[in-house]
């Protein structure tokens, strides 16, 4: 097995552990981009996969994570605000956003376009079994 690999699993498996759900809910924190549950300006750049309703090769896992969704709705009632389904989505990584973010695009007006060649380089490299990487919009 890859190092980089084995290093991403000796992170993450740990997080999957019930100490670590309870220690992220207690350290839980509303995000900079809502205010009183309204999104606001964010600016920034995240890699997410199409919502759902954009999405027919992966409805399987979409019909998963609705059902998930909806057992979290039913242990933590009233606490918890679900989006629709269809519009369910992951962000596979939230890169870069805010200052340094705006900064950036400041002092190199490509930034935004060197960044896609280099998601597009790394999704070429590690393509998903669901197909090639459609781009970067």
């Amino acid at each position: 097995m890859d190092d980089t690999y084995q290093g991403y699993i000796n992170r993450v498996a740990p997080q999957t552990l019930a100490i670590a759900y309870e220690q992220q809910l207690i350290n839980a924190q509303g995000s900079p981009k809502f205010d009183q549950g309204q999104p606001v300006p964010f600016p920034g750049f995240s890699v997410v996969t199409p919502i759902a309703a954009d999405d027919p090769t992966n409805q399987s896992f979409y019909g998963h994570l609705t059902t998930v969704q909806g057992q979290v709705g039913e242990i933590l009632g009233e606490s918890f605000v679900a989006v629709p389904p269809e519009s369910l989505h992951l962000t596979v990584a939230d890169l870069i956003w805010d200052g340094p973010y705006q900064a950036l695009r400041r002092h190199n007006p490509d930034f935004e376009k060197q960044l896609c060649n280099c998601l597009q380089h790394s999704f070429a490299d590690h393509q998903h079994q669901s197909g090639p990487y459609s781009g970067c919009q």
